[in-house]
């Protein structure tokens, strides 16, 4: 059970209509979507690559430079 405000329910009702499918429909592939990415749009994952980075932090340094630089990006990815 989710809970949503009485905009949002009335915006996710609309979008539902204009698709002429469900509600469930369109909560599924919003959240895969947004949670797993789609062939059109993978998700974003912001410190992918940060080792290709010539002038970036030794290996040895890299679990220093995520905790202090992405660490907001690295609990947001956990959830």
């Amino acid at each position: 059970t989710v809970t949503l405000t009485e905009d949002l329910a009335e915006l996710l009702d609309d979008e539902a209509r204009r698709r002429r499918t469900s509600v469930s429909a369109v909560v599924r592939q919003l959240l895969t979507e947004g949670l797993v990415g789609s062939a059109e749009r993978p998700r974003e994952i912001p410190w992918a690559g940060i080792v290709d980075d010539p002038g970036g932090a030794p290996a040895r340094d890299l679990d220093e430079v995520l905790a202090r630089e992405w660490a907001d990006d690295i609990h947001r990815d956990r959830r």
